[in-house]
């Protein structure tokens, strides 16, 4: 089956041509048609301008602009309705070297998952540099959401990830932001559908996100797992 990549960008100027050389690579030795569609997200550099210069010279490229931000989720579902294969994966701009997941997570979507998750957590993956109060936080929110919904997988706020394209509009996820990671792994569970991860190792930009907003980060997290666990109770489970 061949697989169609969503890719958010934000103001990704100095990251841009090093994305789409790994896009590129990966493109080239797949074993199946690969589409690469990259969603800027109202950037306020020349993202969106170095974006269609590029398309020009990879046919495999298709750029999709969004005129304001609407956040990391808006952008993946965007970029997912525009995809023409019947697997989609989100991958993060700053991901991209580690693109030889998608391979073996492509395997577990042909074996009859409908969802694969790439995992820090799980066995032989790891958190890289990320030895801070998010990998802690991230860590600490996938165990207790694991606990509290009986989830098959240890990493539920990665967003990097591959799916049949019919499940995204099955589970009509509502955020726009980066809680879209969560809710869809928390609703594919609710409605027991095949969840699988692959490990992998996180490599990141730092961006000087806050402990303000890592905290923001954890509570929006933590309303979405509560909200999960008392409709699992309202289903009898």
């Amino acid at each position: 089956m061949n697989l169609s990549i969503v890719v958010p960008a934000y103001n990704e100027h100095e990251n841009l041509l090093p994305l789409l050389e790994h896009l590129e690579k990966f493109v080239m030795m797949a074993p199946c048609q690969v589409e690469v569609i990259v969603v800027d997200d109202g950037s306020t550099d020349d993202t969106r301008a170095r974006l269609e210069t590029q398309s020009e010279q990879r046919p495999w490229l298709t750029p999709v602009s969004m005129l304001e931000n609407g956040g990391m989720g808006a952008a993946l579902k965007v970029g997912s309705a525009r995809a023409h294969y019947p697997l989609v994966a989100w991958v993060m701009a700053d991901r991209s070297d580690h693109l030889d997941d998608l391979l073996q997570m492509r395997e577990h979507l042909l074996a009859g998952a409908d969802l694969v998750v790439a995992s820090r957590a799980a066995h032989g993956g790891n958190y890289g540099e990320l030895g801070s109060v998010k990998a802690f936080g991230s860590r600490a929110f996938s165990a207790f959401a694991r606990l509290m919904l009986g989830l098959p997988i240890y990493d539920s706020t990665n967003a990097y990830r591959i799916f049949r394209k019919e499940l995204l509009d099955e589970l009509e996820l509502e955020r726009d932001d980066f809680a879209i990671s969560p809710e869809m792994v928390f609703a594919a569970n609710a409605r027991k559908k095949r969840i699988e991860q692959v490990p992998t190792t996180y490599s990141f930009r730092r961006r000087g996100v806050s402990n303000f907003k890592i905290l923001r980060m954890g509570m929006i997290y933590l309303r979405l797992t509560i909200r999960a666990f008392l409709a699992r109770l309202g289903r009898g489970e």
